[in-house]
């Protein structure tokens, strides 16, 4: 499966992943400063490593990350695909403002 967020709004990746945790992975200030969603919990990369690394992320949901441009994310999600459903779905620049 490809999981993507091109061409697609928030609201539209949390309608088709339903169950899915969804996190935007840039740091605080990126965040801030940038498109931001209420259906993606923002938990910096760094953040989303150490929770994996005490065994904090759910092993039991599908878990979706994305950042600003997609290299973190991608990186992540190659990082913790051995333990982890987890995927990344690119940069928030990706996402259609429909």
């Amino acid at each position: 499966m490809t999981y993507t967020a091109k061409d697609k709004t928030p609201k539209d990746i949390k309608t088709e992943y339903p169950d899915a945790l969804l996190l935007d992975i840039r740091e605080p200030n990126e965040y801030a400063d940038g498109k931001t969603s209420p259906e993606f919990e923002n938990r910096p990369m760094g953040q989303v490593l150490v929770d994996a690394a005490q065994d904090d992320l759910l092993k039991d949901k599908t878990i979706l990350v994305m950042c600003r441009t997609g290299g973190r994310a991608g990186i992540t999600a190659r990082q913790l695909s051995a333990e982890y459903d987890i995927h990344s779905l690119g940069g928030v620049k990706d996402l259609s403002s429909k």
